[in-house]
């Protein structure tokens, strides 16, 4: 009997936990209602100070991989929001001011 309760335990467990997991993130964001984006059209990123990779904790073994794969992840994501931003017209602001920051 004690076998079927522990297995019934981690069962039940394991739906509690997909239960929990499986809900979606709260996203949320501000709109300025009243602001005109058809006359944006240069845009330029604001960067956090260091890297993300100085910011996370790396793994006992292999510290430097950790660093590398979000170093990676932190270009990819740069590079699809530049994609993104250029698809839609948007021209990155070599010089001078902006129309728009994106914050990465």
């Amino acid at each position: 009997m004690t076998y079927f309760l522990r297995i019934l335990t981690c069962v039940l467990g394991l739906a509690v936990s997909a239960v929990a997991f499986a809900q979606d993130p709260e996203i949320t964001h501000k709109t300025d209602k009243e602001a005109d984006f058809d006359n944006y059209k240069t845009y330029g990123f604001v960067m956090p100070e260091g890297s993300i990779a100085d910011a996370a904790p790396s793994s006992r073994r292999f510290p430097s991989d950790d660093a590398k794969r979000l170093e990676q992840g932190e270009a990819t994501v740069r590079k699809t929001v530049r994609q993104a931003l250029t698809d839609k017209g948007y021209v990155l602001a070599e010089e001078g001011q902006p129309d728009f920051f994106y914050w990465l």
